[in-house]
């Protein structure tokens, strides 16, 4: 009977001590969600972004795997990413569930106010490598 009292209670401890898991390799399907991990801190984790994702600057540099006419699943599954970031109402839903068929998690984030734009980055702290800037800027725009 003890250790059915106490297995709840360890396992409550290890998921409070229990660290984020950053995502390694971050794939973006819409310019707004570029911008989006990059104010979180996950700019030196993205492999790879959709066309006209160019702010900040360094995003003019990663790899095209989206655009108007589609995405380039073989790629993306090529490149081995850990994450994809979404716009369900930009990117076509067949292609967010095929990614998400082999296992790979697909956020999708379609802020549509300032309000919903803090919650998608509170929301991607738990995928950067530096949290607490996508914290710190979730709040900057609550302020």
């Amino acid at each position: 009977m003890r250790y059915r009292r106490a297995a709840p209670a360890a396992l409550l401890c290890l998921l409070l001590v229990w660290p984020e898991l950053a995502a390694q390799r971050v794939v973006s399907l819409a310019p707004h969600t570029t911008e989006l991990a990059y104010a979180a801190g996950m700019g030196s984790v993205m492999v790879a972004a959709s066309d006209w994702s160019d702010y900040p600057p360094a995003a003019r540099r990663l790899e095209r795997v989206a655009s108007w006419q589609g995405v380039n699943i073989e790629r993306i599954l090529a490149l081995k990413p850990d994450l994809v970031l979404a716009w369900r109402g930009g990117n076509p839903q067949r292609a967010l569930e095929t990614l998400a068929g082999f296992g790979i998690p697909v956020v999708a984030l379609d802020p549509q106010s300032i309000d919903e734009m803090a919650d998608a980055l509170n929301q991607l702290a738990a995928y950067s490598p530096h949290p607490q800037q996508a914290r710190q800027a979730a709040r900057a725009l609550e302020d």
